[in-house]
């Protein structure tokens, strides 16, 4: 859902910065087929709640959410030249690290608390990834702390990765949004 306002802001903001939605149609990113590839395999582990009992479980949702990022990097890597891509990389990056270490994403108790959410109503405590965070998480300040309050569809609570990743996409469309050689957002 955050990945789909991302894109509507994008275009919301494409005439503020003298932008053209027909150029938009005319824009070539590389590796746009791998995208949807790497999107469903991050999701999964998200939205699957598997037996806890299941061996090793934690570690095939990781893995395939891990492997949706390195899809994703690919893409980010083929389109370098925009800088949306690039912030898009970093996001992308900072997630997996704190995945990787923690064998999912630790989420913070204090932004449940600040959206007036625990843990159990969100599900998270029977959940194979996501994890409330505890003593011993590394890189928690990479985890999910960032609460985003609003109408309850909306309500999320975020990492830094996530917002470095949905900046990337409004950027992406706003330089995909201008004539080409224009290299850059205007200052």
């Amino acid at each position: 859902m955050t990945i789909l306002i991302a894109l509507i802001l994008g275009l919301l903001l494409v005439p503020l910065i003298r932008g053209a939605y027909s150029e938009l149609a005319a824009v070539s990113i590389r590796g746009i087929p791998l995208i949807p590839l790497g999107v469903i395999l991050q999701l999964l582990p998200a939205r699957l709640t598997l037996p806890v009992a299941a061996r090793n479980v934690e570690l095939v949702l990781v893995l395939s959410w891990l492997a949706g990022a390195g899809i994703l990097l690919v893409v980010c890597w083929r389109n370098r030249w925009l800088a949306g891509f690039r912030l898009c990389a970093l996001g992308l990056l900072a997630n997996s690290l704190v995945i990787a270490l923690n064998r999912g994403m630790p989420v913070s108790e204090q932004a449940l608390d600040a959206l007036n959410v625990d843990a159990a109503s969100a599900g998270i405590l029977e959940h194979n990834f996501y994890h409330v965070a505890r003593e011993g998480t590394r890189l928690l300040f990479l985890g999910d702390v960032l609460p985003l309050a609003g109408p309850r569809v909306l309500e999320s609570v975020l990492s830094l990765g996530d917002m470095l990743l949905l900046l990337g996409i409004v950027v992406v469309v706003l330089e995909c949004s201008l004539p080409r050689g224009q290299g850059s957002l205007p200052s």
